[in-house]
């Protein structure tokens, strides 16, 4: 834990990923070598649990940045991550591809319609009704909650 507290991690967060970090040692532990040191090798596991972390955060920020950018969305809708993240698993994988593009690696609509040899203006449409379906579900989770 010294070693995500050292990187600025708040002791809550620091605590969960810390524990994070058990579960995976405890689960590949039949594959350490005795090669290194078990110290390096906790914090490497450490390191790469802290860097997913920041990716998946980098992901739902960037996705609530796109969903403020329409117009169509609610303003105050408030669900959690995991709500969004059950929405992109039960995406066609056609669909999850976009919404990764778009979304996670920032590509441009003309970026994404030149990979997938689409038009851009169908790029657009396929897009802008994903936001839609899940404009969709975000508010019926808000209703849901209400």
């Amino acid at each position: 834990m010294g070693y995500l507290r050292a990187r600025g991690i708040p002791l809550p967060d620091a605590e969960d990923l810390a524990q994070e970090t058990f579960l995976r040692i405890l689960e590949h532990l039949p594959r350490y070598s005795e090669q290194g040191r078990f110290s390096g090798w906790v914090v490497t596991i450490a390191r790469g649990i802290l860097v997913d972390r920041i990716r998946q955060q980098k992901r739902e920020q960037n996705l609530w940045q796109e969903l403020d950018r329409d117009p169509v969305l609610p303003t105050t809708t408030k669900v959690g991550g995991s709500d969004i993240d059950g929405f992109i698993a039960s995406l066609a994988p056609a669909d999850r591809l976009l919404l990764e593009l778009r979304i996670f690696q920032e590509w441009s609509f003309q970026e994404i319609a030149e990979h997938l040899e689409e038009r851009e203006g169908t790029v657009r449409v396929r897009f802008h009704r994903l936001l839609h379906r899940l404009r969709n579900r975000l508010v019926a989770a808000e209703s849901d909650n209400a």
